[in-house]
């Protein structure tokens, strides 16, 4: 509920509270934000009282509807306390654990005080469990009770003639370039299915379906493709974003298909995989695809198939996917137009003007150098004078070749237009400076004919392996910092923002900190930089560190 909502319940609770109306509040009670007061030390007696509320023989467990109303108690009662916000739900396992207090007390003290007994927990969460019975009333319920909930869907069965309504939970996990670890996303969704039926209370007696709480099942899927390369894609990149591809679809916690994870009961077939991988920006085609199906507990690899079928209960895990690229093939030549008259074979323009420009050089020399001998004989022209015509016809003969050579190899600059700039990665070294820092050291040159500008370098996890244990120059332009932590499981990615321009013709050096804040150290990791520039990503050598 957003802060606007939770007002809103208070003040409705307040209200029902100073009418007298148990119905009211007994309504509102499952949907509100109470604080419990906690103590962090101090005096057991200080302790005593500032949780427990005393009446006569009757003790009650404190909770305020707002945290201003409970700080403010707690602030002349005990420095060493403070609010800890608990839902409605979570008080009847706190009356199992606690089984001296005889019920809860809401805002003692004050015009809105209300108690509640432990046997009315019954009529407050009764109509939760009412809602749990029918289903799909049910799923938008769970997902307000719990925050931890990727997935929720459910499914009729029955045992020993009793009809249950079981809900199948998918818990939210971290997952590294969405990737979840199969362990962990089990053992958490187990986790949650028994924490949903505990905070829920006692169940109500006539209820038409019982409702049951289970962690989902998981089916691991791998692929195996290969991918061919549109005209110009960096084939690095391009396998690094398929894999990412698969993982995001075949998942169970976040994207998949319709963005939400891919859904419980949900056949998973090579088309809609197909479909994924033809999406992926610089892919021409999809050539090979290959799915096959595996156990996610053990790893071992089970047969090839077209298509898994999934139970009701079942979702997806992925297991490694493979994925080869391969360049384009060449496009072939275009074909001359037809013409229906025979035109005979030439030359091309620039190179029959280059010869033109020789052979004019070679026949007009001679002539000149003739005519001037003649000038001097009879002119008594001085030496100096023909031999500056002789220059001048050299020079105009020789500008004339330049420009038809340049013709020829299409570095006209009469044209307007600049070849693309095109980086190429020279050597990255890599060196361990201290304990969760390493150095990576890029030397890059931009041999195109535009100026190639670095905006991010992105490090893509090959291989990595934790230890606890701690074991001539140019001038660097720049040093940037980047936290590699996460990079502690194979496809995993993180990306630093960098601002480089390399002029055409020009050799660059910058340097990235590979930075750690885990109490670990990389014993060994392979991981694979990959250049964001303005003409496409460039993939750079493998970095190893052992």
């Amino acid at each position: 509920m957003t802060a606007q909502d939770v007002n809103d319940v208070e003040q409705a609770f307040i209200r029902s509270a100073q009418a007298d109306d148990i119905a009211g509040v007994h309504q509102l009670l499952p949907d509100m934000w109470v604080y419990q007061p906690i103590v962090m030390r101090g005096p057991d007696q200080v302790q005593h009282d500032a949780v427990v509320w005393r009446d006569g023989d009757h003790r009650f467990l404190r909770t305020y509807t707002s945290k201003q109303r409970a700080t403010e108690f707690l602030a002349s009662h005990s420095a060493n306390a403070a609010p800890n916000y608990v839902s409605a739900e979570r008080f009847t396992h706190l009356m199992r654990d606690w089984p001296t207090l005889s019920g809860i007390v809401i805002n003692p003290g004050s015009d809105s005080e209300f108690r509640l007994a432990p046997g009315d927990f019954t009529t407050v969460t009764g109509p939760r469990w009412a809602a749990l019975s029918y289903g799909d009333d049910g799923v938008p319920l769970l997902r307000r009770l719990s925050s931890h909930i990727a997935q929720v869907d459910w499914y009729t069965t029955m045992h020993d003639d009793v009809p249950f309504t079981v809900y199948v939970v998918v818990a939210k996990v971290r997952a590294d370039n969405g990737r979840p670890v199969y362990d962990f996303l089990s053992r958490k969704s187990e986790m949650l299915a028994e924490e949903l039926a505990r905070d829920l209370g006692p169940q109500p007696d006539g209820l038409r379906f019982v409702p049951r709480f289970e962690a989902a099942r998981f089916a691991g899927v791998g692929v195996n493709a290969t991918v061919e390369a549109a005209p110009g894609a960096d084939e690095g990149f391009l396998q690094s974003r398929t894999q990412r591809a698969l993982y995001e679809l075949l998942n169970p916690i976040a994207d998949g298909r319709d963005g939400a994870g891919w859904p419980l009961g949900r056949t998973v077939d090579r088309a809609v995989v197909r479909e994924a991988l033809s999406n992926v920006t610089g892919v021409a085609d999809v050539s090979e695809l290959r799915m096959h199906a595996f156990d996610p507990a053990t790893n071992e690899r089970r047969e090839d198939v077209d298509e898994v079928e999934l139970a009701v209960d079942t979702t997806v895990v992925s297991l490694d996917h493979n994925v080869v690229v391969v360049p384009a093939e060449p496009l072939p030549p275009a074909a001359e137009p037809a013409s229906a008259e025979v035109q005979p074979v030439t030359a091309p323009a620039n190179y029959r003007a280059r010869q033109a420009s020789i052979a004019v050089g070679v026949a007009v020399i001679p002539v000149v150098l003739g005519t001037i001998l003649q000038i001097t004989d009879k002119a008594s022209a001085p030496v100096w004078a023909v031999v500056v015509l002789i220059v001048f016809t050299g020079v105009a003969t020789l500008i004339a070749t330049v420009r038809a050579a340049r013709a020829d190899d299409g570095s006209s600059t009469t044209s307007g237009e600049r070849a693309p700039g095109k980086l190429e990665v020279n050597d990255v070294k890599l060196e361990r400076v201290a304990v969760g820092l390493i150095r990576a050291d890029f030397r890059v040159t931009n041999t195109g004919g535009s100026t190639v500008s670095i905006h991010a370098v992105e490090f893509e996890s090959v291989a990595v392996e934790l230890d606890l244990l701690v074991l001539g120059v140019q001038e660097v332009s720049a040093v940037y910092d980047v936290d590699i932590t996460p990079l502690q499981a194979p496809g995993a990615s993180v990306s630093c923002d960098i601002a480089q321009q390399i002029a055409p013709g020009e050799v660059d050096r910058f340097v990235i900190q590979l930075k750690s804040t885990i109490p670990h150290t990389f014993r060994r990791f392979a991981i694979r930089p990959i250049l964001m520039t303005n003409f496409g990503p460039v993939s750079g050598p493998l970095l190893e560190l052992a």
